[in-house]
């Protein structure tokens, strides 16, 4: 029998305290599986965003646009990519499905539509297609 250790396990809470608990576990494989299942939820929706946005960046080349990566460090929530296909320009904020865009996300949003720019929030490939297609026809 493999002699059990004890561990803290440390939780970041949203008021930045930090609280623990002891875990007991059995061996290291026990333990990576354990932390391995911590935010696995928002794991996988990551997964899932990063394929639609795969997607995007591939079918925009294909119709001989570009998809780029918009980062902007001193302003934060910006759209994820901005898409130029057929003289036109939309900011495309991508998500995984059924997720809907951060408060912060929201303002710059409403802030680049005040200012009279094309904005998209898409949370599947259906959207993209439909988002090239509306932008490929010129409309």
């Amino acid at each position: 029998m493999v002699p059990r250790k004890s561990i803290k396990v440390f939780i970041l809470i949203k008021n930045s305290k930090i609280r623990h608990k002891r875990t007991r576990i059995y061996t290291r494989n026990t333990l990576y599986i354990k932390l391995g299942t911590i935010g696995t939820t928002k794991q996988h929706d990551m997964r899932e965003e990063l394929k639609i946005e795969k997607y995007l960046v591939s079918k925009t080349k294909v119709l001989g646009g570009i998809a780029m990566k918009f980062v902007s460090p001193n302003l934060p929530g910006v759209p994820d990519r901005i898409v130029i296909l057929n003289k036109q320009i939309c900011f495309v904020e991508l998500k995984a499905p059924g997720e809907s865009p951060r408060p912060r996300q929201n303002y710059m949003i409403r802030k680049l539509r005040n200012l009279g720019m094309d904005v998209e929030v898409i949370d599947s490939k259906e959207g993209i297609d439909e988002l090239l297609e509306r932008m490929n026809d010129g409309i």
